[in-house]
């Protein structure tokens, strides 16, 4: 066994995770085998049966039959069966539930609501009645499927850069951005909280400036924004989201939506094995409530005693 295993096993595990997100009633399932995918890809040892993989904190009895049925078989009964349903008619649905349900702000239920009523194309649902967000995700849909390349990153934190510098606001773009991956899926900015900081008047001013969509809100909070940008008329749309951090909370933040997902929960269960909560807020004592300070994401690796990483190192 090597941990190639691990990652076989993983690989499996997110092919059923896609699969019960789909299904009706499949949103647990789903978020336990996403689990399983985290707990497996970083798991520094080999898995070589189900009882050992049992000791792994979130891996339980189901998971750990189906590790057995894998290790012995090579595949699992429900893997086939996707597989073969995929050849079925229904396999076609499951294709146009995907697309349907990559509008923004389309559920699973909505998704299955307008299968049943019919639709089958992107075509079929332009006199479908939506929520505003869904409208705007329907309208852009061919742009916000498309991964964001590096250098139109780049692009959009840079014109982010030339704006909130000239406004005095802090900032950081996190995500994919700050790791330094290639493609992203969305831009996500943080915004360094000080008094008399406004959300709304810094999204009209980007709308006026043009690189905010107006209409292009998806939702708008006392300190958040959803929506879509667009560096020109040669560009795509874009989702991004600003949100204003306390700077108490900054730190904590940064970590946080700068991922990767596995890096979090690997921290976050780090912090509980010490009696410690971790958040976007703060690492926070259960026992007495106290608040661990921090300064910067070294100051938070330290706490948990864990070896600091660089952002560019988080992707895995």
């Amino acid at each position: 066994m090597s941990l190639e295993t691990n990652r076989e096993l993983a690989k499996a595990f997110q092919t059923l995770r896609q699969y019960f997100e789909q299904e009706p009633n499949g949103t647990f399932r789903a978020k336990a085998y996403a689990n399983a995918v985290v707990k497996l890809r970083t798991h520094p040892t080999p898995i070589t049966s189900g009882k050992q993989a049992m000791k792994i904190k979130g891996i339980g009895k189901s998971i750990a039959e189906k590790i057995d049925e894998f290790l012995t078989t090579g595949t699992m009964a429900k893997l086939d069966y996707i597989k073969a349903e995929d050849d079925l008619p229904k396999g076609q649905e499951k294709k146009v539930l995907a697309i349907f349900k990559d509008i923004y702000g389309v559920g699973p239920k909505k998704a299955e609501l307008w299968f049943q009523q019919g639709h089958r194309t992107l075509a079929d649902l332009i006199n479908v009645k939506m929520t505003a967000a869904q409208s705007l995700g329907y309208r852009y849909y061919h742009h916000l499927i498309r991964r964001i390349p590096r250098d139109e990153m780049d692009a959009i934190a840079g014109r982010l850069k030339h704006a909130f510098d000239d406004w005095g606001i802090g900032h950081q773009v996190c995500g994919s951005y700050r790791r330094g991956e290639q493609t992203s899926g969305d831009i996500d900015c943080l915004l360094l909280s000080r008094p008399g900081l406004n959300i709304r008047q810094i999204v009209k001013a980007l709308e006026k400036w043009g690189f905010l969509l107006n209409p292009g809100r998806l939702s708008l909070g006392k300190n958040k924004y959803l929506g879509l940008c667009r560096l020109s008329t040669r560009h795509n749309v874009r989702r991004i989201d600003f949100l204003i951090i306390e700077p108490e909370s900054w730190p904590y933040a940064l970590l946080y939506f700068t991922g990767s997902q596995y890096l979090n929960i690997q921290m976050r269960d780090k912090a509980i094995s010490m009696g410690m909560t971790l958040n976007e807020y703060g690492l926070t004592v259960v026992d007495t409530g106290e608040k661990k300070p921090a300064e910067t994401e070294q100051d938070i690796f330290a706490h948990l005693g864990m070896a600091y990483v660089e952002p560019i190192n988080r992707s895995y």
